[in-house]
């Protein structure tokens, strides 16, 4: 499974529409993802056994209630039950030329090499 497929089935129970990079449209609430690095760890036998995806979730929101933060909430969750590792969230940030609230978590998920 690549890390896209894997990142859009975990996040698809979100209430919000949830696509790679770029993304929005008219959306008042949405989500993005991308991948920031791919790495190769090495065992042992200095061959490559794991790829290592760093992603970005981005969560955007015109609405001002909290429904960023709630929606970045609850995709860490689904990410965490998908096996993917979270570590780090926020800060929660305001766009004033977009209007759009917007929080970014950074996850890693390590994908076994096949040959």
């Amino acid at each position: 499974m690549e890390y896209d497929e894997l990142i859009q089935g975990a996040l698809s129970p979100l209430p919000c529409p949830v696509s790679k990079a770029p993304a929005g449209g008219s959306h008042e609430t949405y989500v993005t993802f991308n991948e920031v690095l791919e790495s190769y760890t090495r065992h042992s036998s200095n061959a490559p056994r794991r790829i290592l995806h760093s992603i970005q979730v981005h969560a955007f929101s015109k609405r001002d209630d909290g429904t960023c933060y709630t929606i970045i909430r609850k995709a860490i969750g689904l990410l965490r039950a998908a096996g993917v590792r979270v570590y780090s969230c926020g800060p929660d940030l305001y766009e004033d030329n977009t209007g759009y609230h917007h929080i970014t978590a950074t996850c890693e998920w390590a994908q076994p090499m096949t040959d």
